[in-house]
């Protein structure tokens, strides 16, 4: 049995009903549906980058509020093998080596003296390097006119030349009479002041005079090496120096020097271009300062002493001083002669150049 309900007045107003459709109840207060997205197009989506290595900062440690943490300390190292250990004690030595070569060059090359030092630099190694440099022989020429550079035929050539010119002739005694006719006497009591034994005093005096920073002789001891032991050196060399008195001859170190050659002007392949200086002991240097005041003591016997002339009448030449100050007067050209001769003997049998 169909109902015949009357429709809303909502529809009885215009509104239009299509067959067989049911009518919606009344919508609820829903909010809309969003409309449909387009389709996304065929597009792969861009790939993220990587994430940076970094990795995550640590934490700090919480704080223990309850017992004091206990105090960083070191790890005791490891215990260093022989080889290294060694190897420390190795480079120690030679850096102490090092800087005794710098000392070394630095005295040689007469720049600085050792307490004004700096640190080793290659400038004082070239300084010393130029000096060495200039006092270099490379070749000799012989007597026959010959060149050479063979260090066997230099050294022997050398040993030749030197010898022949330091060397003395055998005199005989009556040409060295008559050479010490014309010298003064000494009374016995000069004499007698002269033959005493150097003092303790006398060689303090003289330890004090000797300079510093000179070359060694053929030892290797300096000046300031017989300042620093004088106190336990000086009864003995004075015991030497009065024994060396009472025989008349010196010990044999004294009597040997180191010659060391220096460049004159001129051509260097000759020997007689070189000027020999003699390095002498510090024994003999103290000894020739010490008897420095005896010799005063003759200077007022030597000064205007008579040199024999054998050329006639007329009066020998004069000598007004001794030594390297030497002023000689003479009144004539045979004078002149005379003393020549005189002293081309006394040359030839004192080895005096």
């Amino acid at each position: 049995m169909a109902s015949s309900e009357t429709p809303p007045p909502s529809l009885r107003q215009g509104v239009r009903i299509a067959p067989h459709d049911t009518p919606e109840p009344p919508a609820a207060n829903v909010a809309p549906a969003p409309a449909p997205e387009p389709p996304a197009a065929n597009v792969a989506p861009a790939p993220e980058p990587p994430a940076a290595n970094v990795a995550p900062a640590p934490e700090p440690p919480a704080a223990n509020w309850l017992r004091p943490e206990p105090p960083l300390t070191a790890p005791a190292p490891a215990p260093e093998p022989p080889a290294a250990k060694l190897l420390q004690k190795k480079r120690l030595e030679l850096s102490s080596f090092l800087q005794e070569i710098v000392k070394g060059a630095l005295v040689r090359c007469r720049f600085l003296e050792i307490k004004e030092m700096d640190a080793p630099t290659p400038f004082f190694f070239n300084l010393e390097r130029s000096v060495a440099q200039r006092k270099q022989m490379s070749c000799l020429k012989l007597p026959g006119g010959r060149v050479t550079s063979s260090p066997e035929e230099m050294r022997d050539h050398a040993m030749d030349f030197y010898t022949n010119l330091f060397g003395g002739e055998q005199c005989s005694i009556e040409g060295r009479e008559e050479i010490l006719e014309g010298l003064p006497q000494l009374s016995p009591e000069e004499k007698a002041a002269l033959d005493l034994d150097l003092t303790l005093e006398e060689l303090t005096g003289a330890v004090n005079q000797m300079a510093s920073g000179r070359a060694p002789g053929i030892d290797g001891l300096s000046g300031e090496f017989l300042k620093h032991f004088w106190g336990i050196l000086g009864a003995d060399l004075r015991g030497v120096f009065s024994e060396c008195f009472r025989t008349g001859s010196l010990p044999v170190s004294c009597r040997r020097a180191v010659l060391s050659l220096l460049p004159k002007k001129g051509d260097l392949a000759l020997l007689k271009n070189w000027r020999p200086v003699a390095l002498l002991t510090v024994d003999y240097k103290l000894y020739s300062l010490a008897i420095e005041p005896l010799l005063c003591r003759l200077r007022s016997k030597l000064s205007g002493l008579s040199l024999p002339a054998s050329c006639g009448p007329e009066r020998p030449p004069t000598l007004s001083a001794y030594a390297d100050d030497v002023s000689i007067f003479v009144s004539s050209q045979r004078d002149v002669q005379c003393l020549q001769d005189t002293l081309s003997l006394y040359e030839r049998a004192s080895s005096a150049r």
